[in-house]
């Protein structure tokens, strides 16, 4: 019987704290120069700050400063492939686990500006919603 019983802790602690990961990933960092990874849908949208990230199982959309310089490669490669200058690009999207570094704090309600410094497991997809 106590076997089981500690089996059973240790499947209820790891799936705590796998639970609590998992959770900061649906958040973007709270305060300035906070980072942390998010997984997320990269868009070129239109309008001021252009290039978002709409974290996914979140109502949270975070963005690059439109004058933002150091993109990683994937990134502006995406951009140039897919950008909003390309009309049938515009359907697309980049989803990947981003590491964002909060340029400003975060402000239910607001776009909040971070920066992006790397990515993985990237994929491009259409969106759920294509343009008509």
């Amino acid at each position: 019987m106590r076997p089981l019983l500690a089996l059973l802790l240790t499947v209820a602690y790891a799936t705590a704290a796998l639970a609590a990961a998992n959770g900061s990933r649906k958040q973007p960092p709270p305060r300035t120069g906070d980072c942390r990874w998010v997984h997320g849908r990269f868009v070129v949208a239109n309008g001021s700050s252009i290039q978002r990230i709409w974290i996914v199982g979140s109502k949270r959309i975070v963005a690059l400063p439109d004058d933002y310089p150091y993109l990683p490669r994937v990134l502006a490669d995406y951009e140039k492939e897919y950008g909003w200058h390309d009309e049938p690009g515009v359907d697309t999207a980049l989803y990947a686990d981003f590491r964002v570094c909060a340029l400003e704090n975060s402000k239910p309600g607001h776009m909040q500006h971070v920066r992006v410094d790397s990515l993985r497991s990237g994929w491009v997809a259409r969106k759920p919603f294509p343009r008509r």
